[in-house]
């Protein structure tokens, strides 16, 4: 019984190091991981370059919790900003491209993530 639970314990540490370390990369202004974004039913590709990098963030976020809809207080805890910070990120994102699901949950809470038909591969931008 503890063994599956240290492992999934184990798995969050692993994606939360992930993420402090692409902070640390966003922070220090090195080349960082881009997302290249392809809608499959298109064929249209949507270049990572027109999001910031604060918005490939949240993005990556949301690959890295895929089957979970995220609101707007999870995704500040993961990136430690505040709500109004994803919230207005989160609404660029929107205005920029078609990536994002947005559904409400039970309290009527605004939740997100990424469309099906959409593959995201990433790759680096040096």
């Amino acid at each position: 019984m503890i063994d599956p639970i240290k492992e999934a314990f184990d798995k969050v540490k692993d994606d939360i190091n992930s993420i402090k370390k692409e902070i640390d990369m966003l922070k220090s202004n090195q080349p960082s991981k881009r997302l290249d974004v392809q809608e499959l039913s298109h064929d249209k590709m949507i270049k990572a370059d027109i999001l910031t990098p604060r918005e490939q963030t949240i993005i990556k976020v949301i690959i890295d919790h895929k089957g979970m809809n995220l609101s707007y207080k999870d995704i500040s805890e993961v990136l430690g900003t505040t709500i109004s910070t994803i919230k207005n990120q989160i609404i660029s994102i929107k205005g920029k491209t078609n990536l994002l699901i947005e559904e409400r949950d039970k309290e009527g809470k605004k939740r997100y993530k990424l469309k099906e038909d959409i593959k995201i591969k990433p790759f680096l931008t040096y």
